[in-house]
């Protein structure tokens, strides 16, 4: 089974030796295309990503850029996201949401971005080692035909449906949300979909409030955690997922 790790980290869930293997960065310089208007506030900018990167490459992790044929990545986006919403994102520029943004050019920074997250399966699959997508904005809370929480493509969706593609019925797919929200949007994208099993385990009571509820579908488990609690419990958690 390969397994997902969202917030971004892809790895090959049978035997594979990662000894000696030193992870590789998977990112995409466009990401500063998505940014806020200048003299606006808003916590998701490009700085969060450049400073992340450039600690990567201080400690000479291998930085990779996102390298995909055009036509793969917008198929794979819209095995996830609904017409309409894609063609919401081509041509919204302003507020989608209340907390969520979309540049002039945002579109073409989540191509990039998406391409980054398939290059990290491509890994995994083909056992070259561990991969991590270091890329922005987010995007666990945008449904199939939503954009919410920072999140415009919900790109763990994206990369579980493209990963369960490429292995057919050889292998199941899983997807560990190990993010402090519950990941309601790759939720509702995985939800009962034949060979996947998304898990998210998050702060109990907080954002998005659909994170308590009794899990959904044959394949949705729900795992929230007290805030602050013992690393044991959040351990269990994560060990029953």
């Amino acid at each position: 089974m390969l397994v997902l790790a969202s917030m971004l980290l892809a790895v090959r869930g049978h035997a594979m030796s990662i000894n000696n293997l030193k992870t590789k960065i998977h990112t995409a310089a466009s990401h500063k295309l998505h940014a806020p208007p200048s003299g606006s506030f808003h916590v998701e900018i490009p700085a969060r990503l450049t400073t992340a990167v450039a600690h990567c490459d201080s400690r000479s992790f291998p930085i990779l850029p996102s390298s995909n044929p055009l036509e793969r990545v917008t198929k794979a986006i819209a095995r996830a996201h609904t017409p309409d919403y894609i063609a919401k994102l081509k041509s919204t520029v302003g507020g989608l949401t209340s907390d969520t943004y979309i540049a002039p050019n945002s579109y073409l920074s989540l191509l990039s971005t998406t391409s980054a997250w398939i290059n990290c399966v491509d890994y995994a699959l083909t056992s070259e080692g561990p991969s991590f997508a270091l890329c922005r904005p987010p995007g666990h809370h945008a449904t199939k035909g939503a954009a919410m929480g920072f999140c415009l493509v919900n790109f763990a969706a994206v990369t579980a449906l493209e990963a369960r593609g490429l292995l057919a019925d050889r292998e199941g797919v899983a997807v560990l949300d190990i993010d402090v929200h519950f990941g309601n949007g790759s939720a509702d994208i995985l939800k009962n979909v034949e060979g996947m099993k998304f898990a998210s385990v998050h702060q109990a009571g907080i954002y998005p409030g659909t994170g308590d509820g009794p899990s959904e579908g044959f394949n949705i488990l729900k795992l929230p955690v007290p805030a602050a609690c013992d690393p044991s419990v959040w351990l269990k958690a994560v060990s029953a997922a």
